[in-house]
């Protein structure tokens, strides 16, 4: 992940962190990994994680949900769900679930790199050859 969502990740955990919370504030904390799968329609992810901040098993799927109010940017730029490949990193901000069972972690940031499409090939002029014949 690049050094400035990096960075954007950490301000926004240290404003959440500032203040005061209830007893039902959930602790939020960034999940990083590789996405193993991904449904628009529902709002469910599931990623690989990987690092040491992850509360998941090394070889586990840690699900997700990204929610309506949830933000993605891709390559950092505004984007959908929708356009989240397999095999992409991605570094989300969130919370576990505080429903034990459902084992899931809440999306309010995600932050995805993966590869752009290569450029079109630009347009060529038509080269014009000649059709005189030498000495004509």
């Amino acid at each position: 992940m690049s050094h400035g969502r990096a960075s954007v990740a950490i301000s926004l955990l240290g404003l959440v962190a500032g203040c005061e919370p209830g007893p039902s504030s959930p602790h939020y904390t960034v999940l990083r990994g590789v996405v193993l799968s991904c449904h628009p329609e529902t709002g469910d992810l599931s990623i690989h994680p990987t690092g040491t901040s992850s509360r998941w098993p090394a070889d586990a799927q840690a699900p997700c949900i990204v929610t309506k109010a949830s933000e993605v940017y891709i390559n950092d730029r505004f984007s959908s769900m929708a356009e989240i490949r397999l095999g992409a990193e991605v570094e989300l901000v969130g919370y576990r679930d505080a429903n034990p069972p459902l084992e899931r972690f809440v999306v309010t940031y995600a932050y995805v790199d993966q590869p752009e499409p290569p450029a079109p090939e630009p347009l060529r002029a038509p080269t014009t050859q000649s059709t005189s014949q030498p000495g004509g």
